[in-house]
């Protein structure tokens, strides 16, 4: 997890994409954008899952389990075999029951669980999270922390997770990577060595507050930098 802004994660994130090729059997399968554009699709990644697809081949809006079965339906899988994929992500993440309901009939918080079960169904090796939770209201926010946590306890997939917030960052990383201020570079690297599960409680603890602190620092520094 990275305490870094966009633009450096940018650069991480297509550093990390180089050093793993998707099969040859998906090298050649492309995911068409609304305008015709077109990108390469690797099961290795889920880049910036930041809001629920709005979109579909066909032209016509998905409902929640289409869009959480986009990624499997781009493989060529069958629909049956889609939704059985699909259907304990939707269970996890709280959504059953809103199969059939469109984007803009859900939360900005649900939106985000369509987006991070979209990811998990596709099984990547990695998931490469830029700021997924920057736009939600606080307590949604800290909602979306324990759901995403949780899976990660249970799945244990590796995740580049970027964000400006200090105690997002230490609640859910193993480790915090800290950025310098232009050029980018890495500054300091810090273990967050809590216990898991991790409760809510725990940004209340010593060891946080004083993770924090020390963060805050390393931070405050290159923000200042930043300014000359």
């Amino acid at each position: 997890m990275s305490a870094a802004p966009p633009r450096n994660f940018n650069a991480v994130r297509r550093f990390v994409c180089n050093m793993v090729a998707p099969p040859l059997s998906l090298q050649e399968k492309h995911r068409h954008g609304p305008h015709g554009k077109t990108r390469r699709l690797s099961p290795n990644f889920h880049a910036r899952p930041a809001g629920a697809l709005r979109w579909i081949k066909s032209g016509r809006e998905p409902r929640t389990c289409q869009n959480i079965c986009f990624g499997l339906r781009e493989k060529g899988l069958p629909q049956a075999e889609q939704r059985e994929i699909s259907e304990p992500f939707i269970a996890q993440v709280g959504l059953r029951g809103f199969e059939e309901h469109f984007p803009k009939q859900l939360s900005g918080g649900m939106q985000q669980r369509v987006a991070i079960a979209r990811a998990l169904a596709n099984d990547p090796k990695i998931l490469l999270l830029d700021e997924p939770f920057g736009a939600l209201d606080n307590q949604t926010r800290v909602l979306m922390q324990e759901l995403l946590l949780g899976i990660w306890e249970s799945a244990r997939k590796t995740v580049l997770f970027v964000t400006h917030d200090i105690d997002e960052a230490i609640f859910m990383a193993n480790r915090v990577v800290v950025f310098s201020a232009r050029p980018g570079r890495i500054k300091a690297e810090v273990a967050t060595d809590l216990p898991h599960p991790r409760h809510y409680t725990i940004k209340t603890s010593p060891e946080f507050v004083a993770l924090k602190a020390r963060l805050t620092e390393e931070i405050r520094v290159e923000a200042l930098q930043a300014q000359h």
